[in-house]
C-alpha cells in the first residue's frame, strides 16, 4: 500500500488497484503473486478500513477487473450470482468502482 498522486503512471499501471481519497489523491495496492483477485480486492479494502482511511472511488484496469470475474464464475462460493457488484455485496463491500483501460492495453481491447 502506498500514497500516490494522479498522473500518468495510474493511467499505464496494470498491476495494481488504486482508492481515490481526494480529487488527486490515491492509495496504491500492487496485485503481486495473487492467486484469488476478488479476496485481494476485499484485503484492500479491509486495511484502508482498518487505517481509518474513507475512499470515493476504487479504480480497477481491466485485466484485473476480468480476472475477478473469472475466479467468481469458477468459485462454489458464488454460485448464486456470476455479477462482480453482487460477489462484492457478499463481502459486505458497496460497489463503488471505476474500471479502466489502461494505456498500454488499449490496443488489446479495441472493439
Amino acid at each position: 500500500m502506498k500514497r500516490v498522486l494522479l498522473n500518468s503512471d495510474l493511467l499505464n499501471d496494470t498491476e495494481s488497484i488504486y482508492f481515490q481519497i481526494d480529487k488527486f489523491e490515491f492509495w496504491k495496492f500492487p496485485k503481486n503473486n495473487v492467486i484469488d483477485t476478488l479476496v485481494f480486492i476485499c484485503d484492500c479494502i479491509k486495511e484502508l478500513e482498518i487505517r481509518g482511511i474513507e475512499y470515493r472511488n476504487m479504480f480497477i484496469p481491466m485485466n484485473i477487473y476480468n480476472n475477478a470475474v473469472v475466479d467468481i464464475h469458477k468459485s462454489p462460493f458464488y454460485t448464486l450470482t456470476d455479477s462482480f457488484d453482487d460477489a462484492l455485496k457478499q463481502h459486505g463491500i458497496v460497489p463503488m468502482y471505476t474500471v479502466y483501460i489502461p494505456d498500454c492495453l488499449k490496443d488489446q481491447y479495441k472493439v
